[in-house]
């Protein structure tokens, strides 16, 4: 079905009838379907459907960490040759620590799952222990956030401490030194005016009576 032409002189209330009376017609219409079919902003997320009809928001963020991790399991699902090095330094690397804990708790749980298979499957379980796979990319809880930040507060204090205690040091080693180099002034002051007077004197010593 074609929509109805309308000239400049015209109405758009004809189009806008027709589409709200036959919403199927905008498949019909390219040029249409881009300017209003279901547009999808990347800057907030898309949504996907599942196949029960439920829609999730999916950040692009999230998509391409998704993507990072299927590009990784897809390689090593190929290598005949996989070793428990690879699968080590691949998926447990700071790099994907680093994904999981940005992502969100659906996507983590599943490539968790993923990685956790690989890890018993080559021995990295047992090399790096149960307890590290299970909390690999896992953000820490509200107890351990909160140790984490007395923890962090008790090092900014001592590094607070240690920096003022470095710049009293270096203000009084300043201090010393230009006291020193003052008194070093001091001295050679004197000696010149001792050598200036012995050199008057000898002078006047030599000078011929008259």
């Amino acid at each position: 079905m074609k929509l109805p032409v309308v000239n400049r002189s015209g109405s758009v209330v004809a189009i806008f009838l027709a589409v709200l009376f036959n919403p199927s017609m905008l498949s019909d219409q390219p040029f249409v379907a881009q300017g209003f079919g279901l547009h999808q902003s990347l800057k907030t997320g898309v949504t996907q459907s599942t196949s029960n009809t439920l829609t999730m928001r999916v950040g692009v963020s999230d998509l391409k960490r998704r993507k990072w991790f299927n590009d990784r399991l897809r390689v090593l699902n190929s290598d005949s040759s996989l070793t428990k090095e690879t699968v080590k330094g691949v998926l447990f690397s700071p790099e994907a620590e680093e994904l999981l804990l940005k992502s969100n708790w659906k996507l983590r749980r599943f490539f968790r799952n993923k990685m956790s298979k690989f890890a018993y499957e080559y021995g990295v379980t047992e090399e790096l222990g149960q307890e590290y796979i299970t909390s690999f990319g896992e953000p820490p809880t509200q107890e351990k956030r909160v140790e984490l930040e007395i923890a962090a507060g008790k090092d900014r204090k001592a590094a607070r401490a240690a920096a003022h205690i470095a710049s009293v040091a270096a203000k009084e080693a300043m201090t010393a030194k230009v006291r020193e180099n003052k008194v070093k002034k001091r001295e050679a002051r004197a000696e010149m005016e001792e050598r200036r007077k012995e050199a008057a004197a000898a002078a006047k010593e030599e000078a011929p009576l008259p």
